[in-house]
């Protein structure tokens, strides 16, 4: 009687084990089948430029590129801006986070993506992330390089990709369609124009100057464009969040 009872014992035990292994098992493929993930995401500090990732490349801030410990190398990703629902496609080629002590970053981004997600002036964003696919690393050469890697995937479910700052400069004919601009300044000093000017090509802008005579002195007009209305609507928003509170949009700079 003895004996028997321990061996139901023993074999309660075996059953206890197997469904707690497959409960495991069940949760980890669930869990591996989750495609949206909310997290920060930050942009990569611009020490990195021409440093080599985990993958062999170098860090150029003018591709689509990530690093996160979360997907694997050339994961192929959706990001989606939370704040204004503007989204970009990267590829993972680092799995080596900058600073391994912020366990809360799911994300270190490109300057571009940032521009393409809309955020010029900050250097951390919410995100929510969608694996798209794993490529592999002869398809990376062919994606990495192109003007855009959203341009690849719009027949996917992130067609409606915005189009960016960076991807703004349009082929002549969509040029002459588009006449509106933003002035963001009038400057009496050279030096002052230049800087304006400079730190906003940083950034993809396309920047328009013109001397005007305003009492008698010579002053520089800054403006970036072309745009159509609502592309220019769009523009001042961000151009004002970047401190130049007093933008506003020109026809025919």
């Amino acid at each position: 009687m003895r004996k028997n009872k321990i061996l139901i014992n023993n074999q309660f035990a075996k059953y206890c084990v197997l469904l707690f292994l497959l409960l495991f098992i069940l949760l980890h493929i669930l869990f591996s089948q989750t495609n949206e993930v909310n997290g920060l995401s930050k942009l990569y500090d611009s020490s990195y430029i021409g440093k080599k990732f985990s993958s062999g490349y170098l860090y150029n801030p003018e591709e689509l590129v990530a690093s996160s410990k979360y997907y694997d190398l050339y994961s192929l990703l959706t990001v989606e801006n939370i704040n204004n629902g503007k989204k970009t496609i990267v590829i993972v080629i680092d799995n080596n986070l900058p600073l391994s002590n912020e366990k809360d970053i799911l994300l270190y981004l490109s300057k571009r993506a940032f521009v393409e997600l809309g955020e010029i002036s900050g250097s951390l964003i919410p995100v929510k992330v969608s694996l798209i696919k794993k490529i592999s690393k002869n398809e990376i050469e062919n994606l990495i390089k192109k003007p855009s890697i959203a341009e690849e995937t719009k027949n996917s479910t992130t067609s409606n990709i915005n189009e960016t700052s960076k991807n703004l400069n349009q082929n002549n004919v969509e040029q002459k369609e588009k006449i509106y601009f933003i002035q963001v300044g009038v400057f009496y000093v050279e030096e002052n124009y230049k800087n304006v000017k400079k730190n906003l090509e940083s950034y993809g802008f396309n920047v328009h100057v013109r001397e005007s005579i305003i009492n008698n002195k010579k002053v520089f007009k800054v403006a970036v464009g072309p745009y159509d209305y609502d592309k220019a609507k769009e523009i001042l928003k961000i151009l004002q969040n970047m401190g130049f509170k007093d933008a506003f949009i020109v026809k025919n700079f």
